[in-house]
């Protein structure tokens, strides 16, 4: 991809690079996006059960294999995002929601209205998943409003359900999440 560019996106090649550039290069952009454990205050053991039990992270969260797909896969997100991040985004999901995860609501025009996350959409149609993890389709065609919802998120604020101390130990957890069961 260095080499040759990216098709239809912004990244060009280059013929300019020699094949130990080229390879520093991959190295150095593979380093990105790994973050380096953090010695942080908290008791992962605890942030684990909480995670799966009382916070209930697991009815959009996989982990390991365990969870529901509704949000998403959290089994590396310790490798890829610092506790600064993770605190934030358990205290304010809506903070900051990828696009990936685009909340829209539609009003079909026989009155019907659900709001859910935008799974795939087109010119002639959309599909998104409710909070229940309900798959919905909709022709544009047959829909009055259709409304994207961005800075909305599915996941609650965990700062009314845990305690301060829970979320310090909930964070600990995330962040030893480096991809190893």
């Amino acid at each position: 991809m260095i080499r040759v560019g990216i098709t239809g996106t912004d990244m060009p090649g280059t013929r300019y690079l020699n094949e130990a550039d080229v390879a520093a290069v991959a190295f150095y952009v593979r380093s990105l996006g790994t973050m380096e454990a953090e010695l942080l205050p908290g008791n992962v053991e605890r942030g684990k059960r909480l995670f799966f039990g009382e916070a209930a992270c697991t009815t959009c969260h996989i982990v390991h294999g365990v969870g529901d797909s509704l949000g998403p896969d959290l089994s590396k997100v310790g490798a890829r995002r610092g506790s600064d991040f993770l605190r934030q985004h358990v205290l304010d999901p809506s903070d900051e929601v990828p696009e990936s995860h685009l909340m829209v609501r539609v009003r079909t025009k026989s009155g019907r209205t659900v709001e859910g996350m935008r799974v795939n959409e087109d010119a002639f149609s959309i599909q998104l998943r409710d909070s229940e993890n309900e798959f919905h389709s909709f022709f544009v065609r047959d829909l009055r409003e259709l409304r994207r919802l961005p800075g909305k998120s599915m996941m609650p604020s965990y700062d009314v359900i845990l305690e301060d101390e829970d979320i310090v130990d909930v964070v600990a957890y995330l962040a030893a999440l480096r991809g190893a069961s």
